[in-house]
This record gives structure tokens, sequence and C-alpha cells, in this order.
């Protein structure tokens, strides 16, 4: 009886250090470098407000903002994404 509880506790043992170990590996990489930094956001986000401008419920909003307007608009959703996907402060 003996053998088998221990046999139990260092199953669970080495269960768990498998776990963090992989935990670990996974964590190691942020969110901001596996959705390929900041080119790619900065693609998306792009090609997003396009998709917004041009949508006909939506592009009513933007029918009078100026350019400057939406590429501000563009890079304060750029610099937000990059900053909670843990790639830092743009400045």
């Amino acid at each position: 009886m003996n053998k088998s509880i221990l046999i139990i506790i260092l199953s669970g043992l080495i269960s768990l250090t498998c776990t963090s170990i992989r935990a670990e590996s996974v964590v190691a990489e942020s969110l901001y470098k596996r959705l390929g930094g900041y080119v790619a956001i900065s693609a998306v986000v792009d090609d997003l407000a396009d998709r917004l401008a041009n949508n006909k419920q939506l592009g009513r909003f933007y029918e009078h903002r100026g350019i400057d307007g939406i590429n501000r608009e563009k890079q304060l959703t750029k610099d937000f994404i990059t900053e909670k996907t843990g790639g830092g402060t743009i400045l």
C-alpha cells in the first residue's frame, strides 16, 4: 500500500513539473511577437479602418472626417494594441 501511494505522489510531481515547463516555454514569447510585431498589427489596423470607412452601414461615420483625424485614430489604435500585447510603448 505504501508503494502505491508513493507512485501516485511521484506521478503527480512529474506531471506538475512537465506542465510548468510547458507553461514557461509558452509564456517566454509575448503575444506581441506571436502576432507578428508592429508590422502585422499596423497592417491589420489599416485594413480594418479602410473596411469600416467603406462599409455601407458604418461608412457614414467616416464621411466628414479629414485624413489627419483618420490617421490619428489608426495610430492610437496601433499604439494601444502594441502596448496591451506586450510590445512596449511606441514613442
